[in-house]
């Protein structure tokens, strides 16, 4: 498991980015004439009202991770303007995770400007230049249709009768998903070998409503695509299903972000390098390492202000810090089963905010704050509010880079991503316990850490 769990974190990725990708996208019935009346109409579409349903499901050495992401969004076509809200479950090393997003992308003074919410925290993003307009996208996917066999039988979508074509979308899609300027920058196409795309043939659905001659619905099946992935050779990928719904047309009016989200962001660059940083360090500075606090992570033992706990331990001990579980998605009442865990987020009375998985170790049920606390995690985020928190060793969020990676011995895995990279350190037996560093690259600076039991 935990040699998997940066592998795992790649796949949950590259399924994001294709989700992306994907969602922003009279005569005898035949696939020729329908996509050609197709891409004739979409051109002459003002705005969409999609949902995008996306499944997953894999496994590696006797671990799963299942992802379901369902999203509901609006564009306007001419602007290139557009809203979505939903939810991405996950539910990854046995525990379960709920993220709530809303996104907005609006032109601010010329520029197109992104507002992200994720858990309820606001970023703001300028964009270098204007979005990719998701009809053009449609263009890509017309064009491999060709093959489509047309069922002979109408289906509803919608409670809307529908023609349906179903075959296999070819390489030319791939291709254009995998080397547009999105994937480029999230660096997806680093996942598949360039021959292997010339072959790659994806199973898709496609419904077109037969009143208006639009598209209803698009169902990929892309668990082949992801068993072509480098190195995903320990890992089984069951399922990825992608689902694109159409539910109106020419419907969205002028996309606002509200007041409430414009002050929360307050003009800060979501991806902008870590707030509150100085030449020195944090605006406000750590707490001293304690003489309890291990020197190594393998000592499980974790800082919060001026208090050294040792994982595992009992909730009632950050209970006595002043912390609260945040029950917007687990209550108090939740029931744990035994060796069942659960991550949750807690806060405390000054709007700071930490993870942490709760587990039940004993042999039976119990109620979730019954039982121990064995992984703690927090981010640049969740210490606005003062908060201090130091792994073994006196590593802190806002250190630098350098300094943090000299504390323990080499690293374990290590995760290059687009804004940051993670080090992660693991033991030799087969248990959860764990250590992981992540740096902003534009800082070179600590912005999350966490260990586990």
């Amino acid at each position: 498991m935990k040699r998997n769990k940066g592998k795992m974190r790649a796949i949950v990725m590259a399924i994001l980015v294709l989700a992306i990708l994907v969602s922003g996208c009279g005569k005898k019935a035949t696939p020729e004439a329908l996509l050609k009346d197709i891409a004739a109409k979409m051109k002459d579409v003002e705005s969409t009202s999609t949902n995008m349903l996306l499944e997953i499901a894999v496994s590696a050495e006797g671990e799963a991770v299942e992802l379901k992401m369902d999203i509901d969004s609006d564009a306007v076509m001419k602007t290139a303007e557009s809203y979505a809200k939903g939810n991405v479950d996950v539910n990854m090393l046995g525990m379960k995770n709920a993220i709530e997003l809303e996104l907005y992308q609006v032109v601010e003074d010329g520029k197109y400007v992104n507002y992200a919410g994720i858990l309820g925290q606001w970023g703001r993003q300028e964009l270098d230049e204007k979005p990719q307009i998701t009809t053009e996208l449609f263009d890509e996917f017309g064009k491999a249709f060709a093959e489509f066999q047309l069922n002979k039988n109408l289906v509803k979508v919608n409670g809307k009768e529908c023609f349906e074509l179903k075959g296999d979308v070819s390489s030319a899609v791939v291709s254009y998903m995998m080397y547009s300027d999105l994937s480029k920058e999230m660096g997806l196409e680093e996942y598949f070998d360039e021959d292997e795309l010339e072959d790659m043939k994806i199973p898709c659905t496609l419904a077109i409503y037969k009143k208006d001659v639009l598209p209803a619905q698009i169902t990929l099946d892309m668990k082949g695509m992801f068993d072509s992935m480098s190195g995903m050779e320990e890992v089984d990928v069951d399922k990825c299903s992608l689902v694109v719904t159409y539910n109106e047309y020419n419907k969205v009016g002028k996309i606002e972000v509200p007041e409430e989200v414009l002050e929360e962001a307050g003009g800060v660059d979501a991806y902008d390098g870590l707030d509150g940083f100085t030449d020195s360090g944090l605006s406000v500075e750590p707490a001293a390492p304690s003489s309890e606090l291990g020197k190594d992570w393998t000592s499980f033992t974790v800082q919060i202000d001026d208090k050294v706990l040792s994982l595992p331990f009992a909730f009632s001990e950050l209970e006595a810090l002043g912390f609260k579980l945040d029950d917007r998605d687990i209550t108090e009442d939740y029931i744990l089963n035994p060796k069942d865990s659960e991550f949750v987020f807690l806060t405390d009375s000054r709007e700071n905010e930490i993870g942490i998985a709760i587990t039940n170790n004993s042999g039976e049920a119990k109620k979730i704050l019954e039982c121990e606390v064995t992984e703690v995690s927090v981010d640049r985020w969740g210490i606005e509010g003062g908060l201090s928190v130091l792994l073994p060793g006196g590593i802190y969020i806002g250190m630098p880079k350098d300094e943090a990676l000299a504390v323990y011995d080499k690293y374990d895995e290590f995760y290059d991503g687009t804004y940051s990279e993670n080090y992660g350190w693991w033991t030799d037996d087969d248990t959860y316990a764990s250590c992981s560093v992540n740096i902003d690259k534009e800082t070179g600076r600590v912005d999350d850490i966490s260990i586990g039991w």
